[in-house]
């Protein structure tokens, strides 16, 4: 036998539910379910989108952005009347600018200032005598 046949005969033979669903709280659990998946989801979305106002909000000249499209740059004036970023996406020495839309940044990371490197003096290496092969092992 099909699934076809068992779930017509399971209806036909008596079943007093005309909605086939086999009692009210299978629907229930339904609709419990469907309500958790939309609270799980939500509450989280929820929170990253919190936070990426706030980010948004706080950009400041200086900071390095990354936008949607995947261009890295420092921003070099911020236009809170419109939302414009002027972003400088060359070096220092050849600017290249841009104006973006606030709301194209992906990620902010406050600029990171070049420092030199520490010096890490180390002991010269003694050279060791050459290592004799042994003419038996072959």
């Amino acid at each position: 036998m099909n699934f076809f046949t068992l779930a017509t005969s399971a209806t036909n033979s008596g079943s007093t539910n005309a909605g086939g669903l086999g009692s009210p709280w299978l629907l229930i659990g339904i609709v419990v379910v469907f309500i958790l998946m939309f609270v799980l989801t939500s509450i989280p979305q929820k929170k990253r989108q919190k936070q990426m106002q706030n980010m948004l909000a706080q950009i400041k000249p200086g900071d390095q952005v990354k936008t949607i499209g995947g261009m890295v740059g420092v921003v070099t004036a911020v236009n809170d009347m419109t939302g414009i970023l002027t972003i400088n996406v060359g070096s220092e020495s050849v600017p290249t600018f841009i104006n973006v839309d606030r709301v194209a940044i992906y990620s902010v990371a406050p600029l990171k200032t070049a420092e030199p490197a520490p010096v890490v003096e180390t002991a010269p290496v003694e050279e060791s005598a050459p290592v004799e092969e042994n003419k038996e092992d072959k």
